[in-house]
């Protein structure tokens, strides 16, 4: 597709929330590649120098520049940093997996919401994309036929989060999911009653799988499953039941779709490539080093058989990637691995 078909051409200046995580960075790394200035977002630039370093390796400098927010809540944090921006890709959310539900929900909405009431004085801004997750729309239920698609909403997880005590830390899922739909309808009543200059798109990542791109400052998050089965090493993420992934550059490439492609306006997108199991990973590692000693398999781990309808979305990262849709799990594992490999 020609770039000249882009709402925000190259060049443009895109705001993108909490650059030192796994999933935001390679949104910068593509941005960046695509010829768009960064601007990107931290709680404290002072401890986070490498990120501009990160860039200023892999690109050609002056194109990114670092800013503190230390409160996304707090609209007037934004006066300066909307400045002269097209679009804004907001990723950063309340990730501590608390249970308790009046610590998660009601600063994750104000984290959403907070900077579409700030965007409204700002003319230049024609584009927001906002970060959910898939357990907005369903938790994982392996072996389990049931559809997921565009216009379902997990308000199960609403009723379930705000239940009464105690808060055990086994509803803590519950929670962060509910916090997800709470920001989502929150969006969407903002949009009905101010009726905005911009457009505003949500993306919907399942598991995000992948290459990590630094690898001494950032803790890969989900990408620590792969890397954990790897090593032997059990982390927070050993207990995922089979679900959907996305390769973490196809996620970055979604959110991108949804700043850049023309006709791509208030839409839910969701970044389901296909189904995994832990137990297909170690196959795949397996193939990948068939001298090296893994794991068994988990016994009776099941198959994750929803029926995901993610056609929009493959079609959306097709226009940026020549045609080419999903990456594909073994790819995916490759990638999520090969520094382990290079030590």
């Amino acid at each position: 597709m020609a770039s000249t078909d882009f709402i925000l051409p190259r060049g443009s200046l895109i705001l993108v929330t909490g650059v030192n995580g796994f999933l935001a960075s390679h949104v910068v790394d593509q941005l960046l590649e695509r010829g768009y200035r960064v601007r990107g977002t931290v709680r404290n630039a002072a401890k986070a120098s490498w990120v501009p370093e990160l860039y200023n390796r892999r690109h050609s400098s002056g194109k990114f520049e670092l800013v503190s927010i230390p409160d996304y809540t707090k609209p007037e944090a934004f006066t300066e940093v909307l400045k002269d921006v097209s679009g804004i890709i907001h990723t950063v959310g309340i990730v501590s997996l608390a249970s308790d539900p009046n610590e998660v929900i009601p600063p994750m909405v104000a984290i959403a919401t907070t900077i579409l009431t700030a965007a409204l004085s700002f003319p230049s801004i024609q584009r927001i994309v906002y970060t959910s997750s898939s357990l907005a729309i369903a938790f994982p239920i392996p072996n389990t036929v049931f559809p997921i698609n565009s216009t379902i909403f997990n308000n199960a997880a609403i009723e379930a989060a705000w239940a009464p005590p105690p808060y055990t830390a086994d509803r803590a899922f519950d929670t962060y999911a509910a916090s997800k739909v709470e920001a989502e309808h929150a969006i969407r009543k903002f949009y009905n009653e101010k009726n905005p200059h911009f457009k505003i798109n949500v993306v919907l990542p399942s598991t995000v799988l992948g290459e990590i791109l630094d690898l001494e400052n950032q803790d890969g998050s989900t990408a620590n499953l792969v890397t954990g089965l790897y090593t032997g090493e059990k982390n927070i993420w050993s207990g995922l039941p089979p679900q959907h992934f996305i390769n973490v550059k196809d996620a970055a490439l979604l959110h991108i779709a949804a700043s850049i492609l023309p006709n791509v306006e208030g839409e839910r997108l969701l970044g389901y490539a296909a189904p995994f199991s832990q137990t297909e990973i170690l196959k795949i590692l397996r193939r990948i080093e068939p001298g090296k000693q893994f794991q068994g398999d988990l016994e009776g781990e099941g198959r994750d058989i929803s029926e995901v309808d993610s056609r929009r979305s493959e079609e959306l990262i097709k226009k940026l990637k020549d045609g080419k849709g999903w990456t594909d799990l073994e790819e995916t594992v490759r990638e999520n691995i090969k520094h382990l490999q290079e030590k």
